[in-house]
This record gives structure tokens, C-alpha cells and sequence, in this order.
């Protein structure tokens, strides 16, 4: 029992240790379970000097060490896999040795060692029920330090001595080595879990902010709904001070009375930065203002760019009391606004922009955001925040791009490549909202990347087959994108496997004039490009429908492209 009690008073100050490391984000990353391989041999190092300190720090015991060595190098390989456990074993393992090559189980405890966090590592993996299983990793450096034993009992001589230093460490080693390796796994994973956590609030908190000001926003960047956006963040955040502006005034402020004063008679300056760099301007001390004059009480903030066609039209700003008082939490969350608002203006730019374009095909392809994909695409999002938080923001990334594209004016033809990214971060976001029901398919030749084709002439017709063609299916199925170049023309088709289309809508589709969409809007989409491909060039390039209702439909065309 006396041994126990000492080697748990070393396990607590190695607790501490350990609770103080996880504060640093580099030590973060590095047990993260996502290291890079320069990461792995910083992980190495890490946890054969944990070892070594170990073994130091250990209690003198009938000729052998007393120690926690075991919880080092199983923590190796529990986190960085057996070849991590491998080295780091090897340099506790190796150190265990050489301080004592003569000694009475230097030899069998140094190859345990090594043998150890080899063995960690691969246990681990197979055993483990979820990321750091903490009882699993007790269970597993439990069982490592009665594998010590064997090797002390099988190497060390005489085999009395062996035996009984064996039948006194044995319990005491177990017991300690796989309470300590389960503590550490699960203090890690409840400050990682914690993180994630966090991540998620603030994704949550981001998009909550996006609904509440998206009616207002569409209405343009004005006096209206620049005081009801910042009256939305102050009210959701605890943030002290909330700015929006255009390139030139404070358009509204929402913060401690008596202070609206300073930062408008302070923002230009910072405004001038904003507009010239297109990039965030951060405050952390009254001087950052740039007015020596003034000293504004919000000693701290962030002023971001809002954004149309990567043009400047205006910023917000969140500013703290205190110095230096903006969080890491705070600088993601302008950054996710600062996105979202952006779109939302450009969204407001398309309502505009719809009412001047010079056709009435293109104006239908343009304006293809449709309501309710987008605010489906966002609960799709809002959903993953707290399960998958890096994949929400992976998430928003493609939304921004499908919708920047979608109001993207300047031109007629895009590369293909431009179209092929297009379409996949449509498909994206609709499979992170119907799952496995959507499978995508890509085969396209290289040399026809950098060919140019009518803007959106392809997103339209995916969105097509997935919407009418396998949504309808309850199992869903396949859409696919084949795309080849001959010479000087560029033969596209766009097939799925869904519930298909019966001849006579098919000759009704063709009959450009006269086809009109069923209400579930099926048919505008293959109408639009059906004449865009008519009126660039002419009936040699007629979209062409063949289909089998409940197996599938392929829709292709040809066009004439550039050689080379």
C-alpha cells in the first residue's frame, strides 16, 4: 500500500504537468489525433524524455525502479499509432538501459519499454470504442506493465530475486500505470471535446446571427439595415460595442451610450485602412485608432470588409472595453459575418442585377438561387455545427462559392474547369443534406479543362437529374458528368439513374416555345439551356433527351471549341 500511495503522489504531479501542457494549442495539435508526420517525431521526443523523466522520478525497489514509464510511451502510441509508441519506447526504453547496464533488470526493462508503446499502439487502434477511450487505454498499459513482468521474470537473473520483485511491483505497477494512461486519455478528451464545443457555439451562434439579418440585409447595405444588423449582433453576443458602415460614414452604432461619438469621429482613419487592403484591421489599444486626440473607452476591436465581387462596399466592427479583451472566439466570428454578410449584399446586388439582364434565359440561369435551397442549404449547415464543426465550415465555404457564382455577371463563357467546380459545390451541399441518397460521378479529359463553355450550362442540368431524377427515388442513386474533346468539338453529357421521363414530356421539353415547368418547376432548367445551346450555335449543338421512365435519363450536346 505504501508503494501505491507513492507512486500515485508522482502520478498527480505528472497530472499537472500534463493539465498544464494541454493549455498550449501546439501541444493541442500535436495529440489531436491528426498530426503531420513532422508532428509524429515531435510526439517521439515528447513522450521518450516523458519517459525518461519517468523513470527519474521513480521509487528505488528492490534493485529495480518503481516508476510510470509504462504511461509515457502507452500514451505514444495511443496517440501517434505503433510507430510512435515504437521510437518514443525506444528512447525511454534505450535511456532505461544505459543508466544502468549493469543493473539487475536494466536489460528486461529497457526491451519492455520498447515493446510497450509498440504494443499500445496497435491495441489501441483495435480495441479503442471512440476517440479517447479512456477505460480502454487503463485496460491497455495495465496489461503492458504485466507484460514488464514476463520480461523481468524471463530476463532477469537470479530468477528468485526476479520472482519475488515481481510478486511486490506487479499489482501496485498495473494498478497505477493504467489508472494514470486511463486519467491523461480522458482529461484529454474532455478539453478537446470542450474545444469542439466551443467551435460548434460559435458556428451556431454565426448562423443564428445569418437568419436574423438576412430579410434585412437583401434590402441593401442602408441606414435601416445597417441599425438592425448591429442591433441583432449586440443583442446575440456579448460583445460591447457593434459598428456598420459604408465606405465613407458609421451607417448605424449599437454600444455603451455616450461613445458613438468617438469611433465616428475616429473611423475614418481606420476606414481608409479597411478600404485599401480589403482585409480586417485589428485594435488592440486606444492609439490603434490612429486619433491621438481621441480615446475612444472600446480599447480593443476588429473592422472587417464587407465585400461585393471582392469590391469594398462598407465594414463592421465588434469592439471590447478592454485591452486586448477580443477573443479567439471573437475574430472567427467577424471573420463567419464578415462572409455571410457579404453574400447576403450580393444576394441583394442580384435583385438588381436580375431586372437588367438583357435576356430572359440568362436572367432565369442567374437567378437560380432559390430561396428555399438556400435556407435549407443553411439548416443543412446549422445541423452539423455541433456534430461536425470543421465540416459546417467546410460547408459554408462551397455555399459562398455556388452562390458567387450564381450572381457572377461579367461573363458569358467560363473555363470548364470554372463550371466543373461549380456543379461539385452544388453537389456538395446537397449531399451533406441528403447523405448517401446522392452519389456523383466525374469523368472528364484532362485537355478539355481549359476550354470555354457558355456559363452556366452544366450546374442547371445536374440539378436537373438530381431534383427530378433521383430525389423522387426513395434508395436516390447516381448523377454523372461525362465530357469529351475531339478535335475542335467538346461532346458533354450529364446522366442519372433515376426515375426518368416518360416520351411525351421529353418532345414537349424540346419544343423550346411551348414547353411550360409543372409546378414542380421540372423543365425550366432543360428549356433555358435548351435555347442558349440554340441561340450560340444554332441545331447542330440541340440538347438531346434520351430517357427510360424508372431507369435513368442522359441528356447531352455538342459544341464547337478552340483546338490545341
Amino acid at each position: 500500500m505504501t508503494l501505491i500511495i507513492a507512486m500515485l503522489e508522482r502520478l498527480g504531479v505528472f497530472a499537472i504537468l500534463f493539465i498544464l501542457l494541454l493549455r498550449y494549442k501546439g501541444f493541442q495539435r500535436l495529440i489531436s489525433g491528426s498530426a503531420s508526420r513532422r508532428e509524429k517525431i515531435v510526439l517521439c521526443f515528447l513522450f521518450g524524455f516523458a519517459g525518461i523523466a519517468a523513470t527519474y522520478g521513480g521509487l528505488p525497489f528492490h534493485g529495480a525502479i518503481a516508476n510510470l514509464r509504462g504511461v509515457a510511451v502507452a500514451l505514444a502510441g495511443i496517440l501517434g499509432g505503433p510507430i510512435v509508441g515504437l521510437f518514443a519506447g525506444g528512447i525511454a526504453g534505450g535511456h532505461r538501459f544505459l543508466m544502468d547496464a549493469d543493473g539487475f533488470t536494466a536489460l528486461s526493462c529497457g526491451l519492455a519499454t520498447v515493446a510497450q508503446g509498440f504494443l499500445a499502439g496497435l491495441l489501441y487502434l483495435k480495441f479503442r470504442r471512440r476517440n479517447f477511450d479512456a477505460p480502454v487505454a487503463a485496460f491497455i498499459c495495465g496489461f503492458n506493465e504485466l507484460l514488464k513482468m514476463v520480461f523481468i521474470l524471463a530476463l532477469a537473473k537470479p530468477f528468485d530475486a526476479a520472482l519475488m520483485l515481481v510478486q511486490n511491483l506487479a499489482i501496485p505497477s498495473m494498478l497505477v500505470n493504467g489508472l494514470g494512461a486511463g486519467v491523461f486519455v480522458q482529461l484529454l478528451g474532455a478539453e478537446l471535446r470542450e474545444k469542439e464545443y466551443n467551435k460548434a457555439e460559435q458556428a451556431k451562434k454565426t448562423l443564428d446571427i445569418a437568419f436574423g439579418t438576412l430579410p434585412y440585409l437583401r434590402n441593401g447595405l442602408n441606414r435601416d439595415s445597417a441599425k438592425t444588423t448591429a442591433r441583432i449582433i449586440q443583442n446575440m453576443t456579448s460583445i460591447d460595442g457593434v459598428s456598420v458602415a459604408n465606405t465613407k460614414d458609421i451607417l448605424a452604432f449599437e454600444g455603451t451610450p455616450g461613445q458613438e461619438k468617438y469611433v465616428v469621429e475616429a473611423f475614418p482613419e481606420i476606414m481608409k485602412k479597411v478600404v485599401a487592403s480589403g482585409q480586417k484591421v485589428i485594435i488592440n489599444k486606444p492609439t490603434d485608432w490612429g486619433r491621438d486626440d481621441l480615446l475612444p473607452q472600446f480599447n480593443s476591436g476588429v473592422i472587417v470588409p464587407l465585400l461585393i465581387q471582392n469590391e469594398v462596399v462598407g465594414s463592421f466592427g465588434l469592439f471590447r472595453r478592454q485591452k486586448g479583451g477580443m477573443t479567439a472566439l471573437d475574430f472567427r466570428l467577424a471573420k463567419g459575418l464578415s462572409q455571410l454578410f457579404s453574400t447576403q449584399l450580393e444576394l441583394a446586388e442580384v435583385e438588381k442585377h436580375r431586372n437588367l439582364a438583357s435576356t430572359a434565359e440568362i436572367k432565369a440561369l442567374q437567378a437560380q438561387i432559390n430561396p428555399h435551397f438556400f435556407f435549407n442549404a443553411l439548416n443543412t449547415i446549422t445541423s452539423f455545427t455541433k456534430s461536425d464543426p470543421d465540416g459546417a465550415a467546410a460547408l459554408l465555404i462551397r455555399l459562398s462559392h455556388f452562390i458567387r457564382r450564381n450572381i457572377d455577371f461579367a461573363n458569358q463563357e467560363v473555363k470548364l474547369q470554372e463550371e466543373l467546380e461549380h456543379c461539385r459545390a452544388y453537389i456538395d451541399i446537397e449531399k451533406a443534406r441528403f447523405s448517401d441518397r446522392i452519389n456523383a460521378v466525374f469523368e472528364v479529359d484532362k485537355d478539355s479543362l481549359d476550354c470555354r463553355i457558355p456559363s452556366f450550362i452544366l450546374q442547371p442540368l445536374v440539378e436537373n437529374g438530381i431534383r427530378h431524377g433521383i430525389l423522387p427515388r426513395e434508395s436516390g442513386g447516381t448523377v454523372g458528368v461525362d465530357i469529351k474533346k475531339r478535335e475542335t468539338r467538346l461532346f458533354v453529357k450529364v446522366y442519372d439513374n433515376g426515375v426518368g421521363i416518360c416520351s411525351t414530356k421529353i418532345d414537349e421539353l424540346c419544343m423550346a416555345h411551348s414547353a411550360k415547368p409543372d409546378k414542380s418547376g421540372f423543365g425550366i432548367a432543360l428549356k433555358n439551356v435548351y435555347e442558349r445551346l440554340r441561340s450560340l450555335y444554332g441545331t447542330e449543338s440541340d440538347l438531346r433527351i434520351d430517357s427510360t421512365p424508372g431507369q435513368g435519363t442522359v441528356v447531352s450536346f455538342e459544341i464547337p471549341v478552340e483546338s490545341g
